[in-house]
């Protein structure tokens, strides 16, 4: 709104001369007077926290001639009117210095509000509304591990099959640095995730959780697509691939993988136990297979692991399981007791079909014999295959009884996607 009173200064000059066909009178007074302050522009502004808006203010001031001034055209007038710029010297003040403050015309918005800005010059006020908007993104700061603390050399180290999902934080105009909620409504944002390296690391549904599947390096990438103008608009961190113990280069992990186990009808009172202990990632833990009583070779307990969201088992590669005998099981008769490992290929709903096969028994120059590699020691060792020729995404060990068992078990710690070969 705008106030017209008015203010006069009074300043008494002696004409010289005036060259405008006035005439001349020692007794004649200039009288100066503000008609109009305005505030340029004028009309509510809106501008988000953490922004600047520059307001000026301009005084239209009028200004008594000498009796018999003409104007340009030969007109007599009275008097002059011009408009001058007073930002500088006017007086600014906020109605709410939390939602927006003021200095010399700038306005400094600082959090979501409305508030009225004020200039004041010789005695009139004019004012504009302010609307103090929602800080906006400016730019991408960083991405990183989510439920990761931020590394300084923006590198994090995980384990080889490890489920990685990436979370993006963003630079606002407010100054803050938040973490940006992906998704097209209100507030949110559309990101687009890479992997510089899919054979490392892989986002298979293109959302920003990362599968990782062998050792090494790779670039993730996350990149803003629903702002223009942001500086910039993406940002990377290094996934460095580790392998997951001394026996895999990767292993099968929940919760994508899943684990089951299973007994022959002839195998009575044969079990495997928290087959769920073989995808946990923690090689101290183990599924137990049991075999208790069992016949010509009917007896077998076996245990099944699979991931249909990914590749597990690669071409040119081991692939195995890392297993363990209990040093307590003394009672033990099985003559010819032996192990199968398969790779399979898998289905969403469990139905599995064998890819590749190999067997050999459970005794260490036995095994090195058939095509087995074994590492470790007595206690924990990889029963590992050679390279397989063919990708599949599961992987079933069997205990077979042999022909006469009366007591027998055997411990599955993980089971590995890439095993590590053993030493020649």
């Amino acid at each position: 709104m705008r106030s017209f009173r008015r203010w006069a200064a009074v300043v008494a000059v002696v004409l010289a001369g005036c060259g405008d066909g006035s005439i001349q009178s020692p007794d004649f007074t200039v009288v100066t007077t503000v008609e109009q302050l305005d505030i340029v522009p004028g009309v509510a502004q809106s501008l988000p926290a953490g922004t600047v808006l520059r307001l000026d203010a301009e005084a239209l001031v009028s200004q008594t001639v000498p009796p018999g001034t003409r104007d340009a055209n030969g007109n007599p007038i009275t008097h002059r009117q011009e408009t001058q710029t007073v930002t500088s010297q006017a007086q600014w003040t906020s109605s709410n210095t939390a939602v927006a403050r003021v200095d010399r015309g700038v306005v400094t918005a600082v959090a979501p509000g409305v508030v009225t800005i004020s200039a004041s010059f010789e005695g009139l006020t004019d004012t504009v509304d302010v609307t103090v908007t929602d800080a906006v993104l400016q730019g991408v700061e960083y991405v990183k591990p989510e439920g990761t603390p931020r590394a300084t050399n923006n590198t994090y180290s995980v384990i080889s099959g490890s489920i990685v999902p990436f979370e993006i934080y963003g630079r606002f105009s407010d100054g803050s640095v938040r973490r940006l909620v992906e998704g097209t409504g209100a507030n949110q944002f559309q990101v687009t995730w890479s992997s510089d390296d899919t054979g490392v690391a892989t986002n298979g549904s293109g959302g920003r959780t990362f599968t990782t599947n062998a050792v090494g390096t790779a670039a993730i990438t996350g990149q803003v697509t629903n702002v223009t103008g942001l500086v910039p608009d993406a940002a990377s961190a290094t996934l460095e691939v580790r392998e997951v113990n001394a026996f895999c280069a990767s292993e099968f992990r929940a919760p994508a993988a899943v684990a089951s186990g299973a007994a022959s009808a002839a195998c009575l009172g044969c079990s495997v136990e928290q087959p769920e202990l073989v995808i946990d990632g923690d090689l101290d833990t183990f599924a137990t297979m049991n075999i208790t009583a069992g016949l010509l070779f009917l007896a077998n307990t076996s245990l099944t692991v699979y991931d249909t969201t990914t590749v597990r088992i690669t071409p040119g590669s081991p692939t195995g399981f890392v297993v363990s005998r209990p040093f307590a099981d003394l009672v033990s008769a099985e003559l010819l007791s032996s192990l199968t490992v398969e790779t399979l290929q898998c289905n969403a709903a469990g139905a599995c079909t064998v890819v590749e096969s190999f067997s050999g028994q459970d005794n260490a120059l036995l095994l090195s014999l058939l095509g087995f590699g074994l590492v470790g020691d007595d206690a924990t060792v990889l029963i590992s295959t050679p390279p397989v020729t063919t990708a599949a995404n599961g992987l079933r060990l069997t205990f077979d009884g042999g022909l006469v068992n009366l007591l027998s078990s055997l411990r599955v710690n993980t089971a590995c996607g890439v095993a590590i070969p053993p030493a020649p």
